[in-house]
């Protein structure tokens, strides 16, 4: 790759750090309210493969990418693409709020919180882990948790929330995203 100053350095990072809050601003705080989560995450990361393509191969020149590099994400567009004619469609009679109580449903929330905030201890001394699958699973767990916590709560927010409900939403989505961002960065 290209070797940049220390300046462009931090130029590139505070882009990134633009660019990944207003993906967050509006690819998992308002797409959420409008459409199913099923279908924003699909949408969400498809389009981020696609940008990061874009602007690293063609834009900046930084990454190569190979034939099946590019098909697999053309073929991951597409077929995010065509979720609404395939996949789940959205269910405007559910209760979110009524759901997201139900005894599964805050088991499964608490084991993600729970890997969120494990993956966020292990992410400041990540780069110094010497086993390659170990980075790659703290950085999966991290990421993924994450996001899902923050469709979620994104999701809730639309409902008619208790100020507790409300309180805990906005919190699990500010660290959500922080750890989305600080797991990317």
């Amino acid at each position: 790759g290209q070797k940049f100053s220390p300046c462009r350095q931090r130029l590139a990072l505070v882009g990134n750090l633009v660019l990944q809050i207003s993906a967050s601003i509006v690819g998992n705080l308002f797409a959420p309210w409008f459409g199913p989560v099923s279908l924003v995450g699909p949408f969400f990361l498809g389009a981020q493969l696609l940008a990061n393509m874009i602007v690293y191969g063609f834009f900046l020149g930084l990454e190569a990418f190979s034939k099946d590099m590019k098909i697999g994400t053309y073929v991951t567009v597409v077929s995010a693409a065509l979720l609404p004619v395939v996949g789940p469609t959205a269910q405007d009679d559910q209760d979110v709020l009524e759901l997201l109580s139900r005894y599964y449903s805050l088991a499964w929330s608490g084991v993600l919180v729970v890997g969120m905030i494990v993956a966020l201890v292990f992410l400041p001394c990540v780069n110094k882990l010497k086993n390659i699958s170990l980075r790659y699973v703290v950085l999966l767990v991290a990421r993924s948790t994450a996001f899902t916590v923050n469709l979620t709560v994104s999701k809730l927010m639309v409902a008619n929330l208790t100020l507790v409900y409300l309180i805990v939403s906005i919190v699990l989505k500010v660290v959500s995203g922080a750890v989305m961002t600080y797991a990317i960065v």
